[in-house]
């Protein structure tokens, strides 16, 4: 997303991992170097972002959403930081569509899994990326609705069917829509071109 201000183009980042050789993901991940990412991503151009975590052991989600949660509270991330994205754990762990997250740390869709990484989030988290091919996957994208937060389909390996359950039950965008799939997939039914089909409804 681009903001137009008079003097120059500005970047919304809605998934940044860490930056300056920061991951916010990292279980040792301190506040301090929260904030030097912070401000060196101010430095580059963006204006804001959402600090985004991928799939982690739950006790790194733990210790790092509440940090993460704090450090989006401070006066000097008011504007930049937007809030959090959690990339999983709710995604496929199939080759091909779980990309870099670890398969063993992914979990099945579960409500209350869901309504905890909500509370450790402390009213910061905006935005979740599930698996549109998961059993259940619908029970958690009604739940994090409910409680604000919006939902995006990503690491799957989802046909049609399932990206139009996902979007009936409240899902509204796409993940980076090509990555985190396999490289070779059938030539008409596959995640990219059913992604791109619904897009427009």
């Amino acid at each position: 997303f681009f903001l137009m201000e008079p003097e120059k183009l500005s970047l919304v980042d809605i998934q940044i991992n860490g930056y300056a050789g920061i991951d916010f993901s990292n279980p040792n991940l301190t506040a301090a170097q929260f904030r030097a990412a912070r401000e060196a991503i101010r430095a580059s151009g963006t204006s804001a972002f959402l600090a985004t975590v991928i799939t982690s052991p739950w006790e790194v989600y733990q210790r790092v959403l509440p940090l993460l949660a704090e450090c989006c509270a401070e006066k000097d991330s008011a504007g930049i930081v937007l809030g959090l994205h959690l990339e999983g754990p709710f995604i496929s762990a199939q080759p091909g569509a779980v990309g870099c997250h670890r398969p063993n740390h992914c979990l099945a869709p579960d409500k209350q899994r869901l309504t905890e990484l909500v509370r450790l989030c402390g009213g910061w988290l905006r935005l979740i990326t599930v698996a549109a091919d998961l059993p259940e996957i619908e029970q958690v994208i009604v739940t994090a609705k409910a409680q604000g937060v919006t939902v995006a389909l990503g690491h799957q390996l989802a046909s049609y069917r399932q990206l139009t359950q996902a979007q009936a039950s409240g899902a509204s965008m796409l993940t980076h829509l090509g990555n985190g799939m396999p490289a070779a997939v059938p030539r008409h039914a596959n995640p990219l071109v059913d992604g791109l089909a619904r897009s427009g409804n």
